[in-house]
């Protein structure tokens, strides 16, 4: 009756954020995301969207600033960042975008919608050393050029003693790859 665009989620406040953070972001595209983008076609700079940056996640702590300038330094166009640091106008041309990247699993859904709408791939993870993120460059190259969705960092839980990595899924995979990397096992809870 306001006139102003409102949704309701079922959550109830006793369950993780990203059972309200991720379908919101979804929510947001699927309500204002319009039909008929394509993304850009193949050229010199690959476009990404930033998925999932919440302010739980992400904080003010410098982490998108750096991630936005190892992407623009490795040839990378940011298109958008969902939801920090990014106007509705730029939100609003995700699907233009040839990648999109799932930074926190409160990206998923958004990820998930954007390839059924737009059909571009996404890549889940964070470069966290410089092992890892070479192989993450490589595998946004890689859903660029193959149109498949990545998860460079999947491993199986390492048998033996392990350290053992809890919080968000995203971060806490990324940071197994990167300790793995040096020879350092551990799970992730």
């Amino acid at each position: 009756k306001t006139g102003i665009p409102s949704f309701g989620f079922a959550t109830n406040g006793t369950h993780s954020y990203l059972l309200g953070a991720g379908p919101a972001l979804a929510g947001i595209a699927r309500r204002f995301c319009p039909d008929g983008l394509k993304p850009e076609p193949a050229g010199t700079r690959i476009s990404v969207n930033m998925l999932g940056v919440t302010p739980l996640d992400f904080s003010v702590t410098g982490n998108v600033t750096a991630l936005r300038a190892l992407l623009l330094e490795n040839d990378f166009a940011v298109r958008s960042c969902w939801a920090m640091g990014s106007s509705m106008e730029e939100l609003l041309e995700a699907g233009k975008a040839q990648v999109n990247l799932v930074l926190s699993a409160a990206g998923l859904p958004l990820a998930e919608f954007l390839r059924e709408k737009y059909g571009a791939p996404y890549v889940v993870g964070l470069p966290i050393g410089k092992p890892c993120t070479a192989q993450y460059l490589n595998a946004i190259r890689e859903a660029a050029r193959t149109g498949e969705n990545q998860s460079p960092f999947r491993q199986e839980a390492p048998s033996g003693k392990a350290g053992l990595i809890i919080g968000e899924a995203v971060w806490g995979s990324s940071m197994r790859a990167a300790l793995a990397a040096d020879g350092n096992p551990a799970r992730v809870l």
